[in-house]
């Protein structure tokens, strides 16, 4: 079956870097040697790309995908961007506890880590809502 919906790809990644750097500032600032926050910003920056090409690339997802037509839930749109947010809000936990369990002063806190995983995972979800609006601003090389 082919796919007749449109794929998104400069919009997602030029978004998906924007959460990207985002995600990295938030963890920069409670990451005090310098390798792991190049390693960290790196990896934060490379997974938001990714979540945000796929939100912004459900609806292609779902029709290239048929088993997804089958699942509940992820069947939908909403369902499936929900889900990209939930394992995107997942990884960022995840990366955020393993900052914190470094010890040795390597991680100055993450306090506001569920904070900035719901805003983060948020992002990621609204992207394709949001990018109608902010499309104009997009040179004509990025849309």
């Amino acid at each position: 079956m082919i796919a007749l919906v449109e794929f998104i790809i400069m919009p997602a990644i030029v978004i998906g870097l924007i959460v990207g750097l985002y995600e990295f500032l938030l963890m920069s600032r409670d990451v005090a040697v310098p390798m792991h926050k190049f390693g960290h910003g790196l990896q934060a920056i490379l997974f938001s790309v990714l979540f945000v090409f796929a939100s912004m690339n459900a609806e292609w997802m779902i029709e290239t995908f048929g088993f997804l037509g089958g699942i509940p839930f992820l069947n939908t749109l909403i369902g499936l961007r929900i889900l990209i947010g939930v394992l995107a809000a997942l990884k960022l936990h995840a990366a955020s506890a393993a900052l914190q369990g470094m010890g040795s002063g390597m991680s100055m806190g993450m306090a506001e880590k569920w904070t900035h995983t719901v805003v983060i995972a948020g992002l990621i979800i609204a992207a394709p809502y949001i990018y109608p609006f902010i499309e104009p601003v997009f040179p004509e090389f990025l849309k």
